[in-house]
């Protein structure tokens, strides 16, 4: 019965970390970026792509996302050159090494560029990076964007 209770509370503080971690942010530091990784196939067009990405009027209400827009020109000003500062990193980072990687390296570096942007703002800062990704062709972020904008990877906590 003494070794079912120790089993118990280790068990009681092992989830008791991971949720502070979740909680506080900090999972998204600890979270790997290696798994999965590929070579990425880049294109000139890809980046012609994104630089068009990075080249939009961004923040402003958009009725497919249902975002009524930044509060004010200052916060849209700030939300825009944070999200266009991601999307040159990003570049920068997969045109010298050309990995997946990189790719979720970079995000993990820039999204912090975004915590002081309200709610509404991040989770359409989070739509442009999804576009992003989307156009470079990677599949997905191995739960990162979702750990970084709600402190848990949806996917392997909550739906299993």
């Amino acid at each position: 019965m003494e070794t079912i209770s120790r089993y118990l509370l280790a068990a009681l503080i092992a989830l008791s970390a991971l949720a502070a971690a979740c909680l506080t942010g900090v999972l998204f530091y600890l979270w790997p970026t290696g798994a999965n990784d590929h070579s990425l196939v880049l294109h000139p067009h890809t980046f012609a792509r994104l630089e068009g990405l990075r080249m939009e009027r961004k923040f402003y209400p958009d009725p497919q996302t249902m975002y009524q827009g930044a509060p004010n020109e200052m916060v849209r000003a700030e939300a825009q050159r944070a999200v266009d500062a991601i999307i040159a990193s990003v570049e920068l980072s997969i045109s010298e090494q050309p990995r997946r990687s990189a790719l979720l390296a970079a995000l993990k570096r820039e999204l912090p560029r975004l915590d002081r942007l309200g709610p509404h703002e991040k989770d359409e800062a989070l739509h442009y990076v999804e576009r992003m990704v989307a156009t470079i062709g990677v599949a997905g972020t191995d739960e990162l964007l979702n750990v970084w904008r709600y402190g848990v990877p949806f996917e392997h906590v909550i739906l299993r």
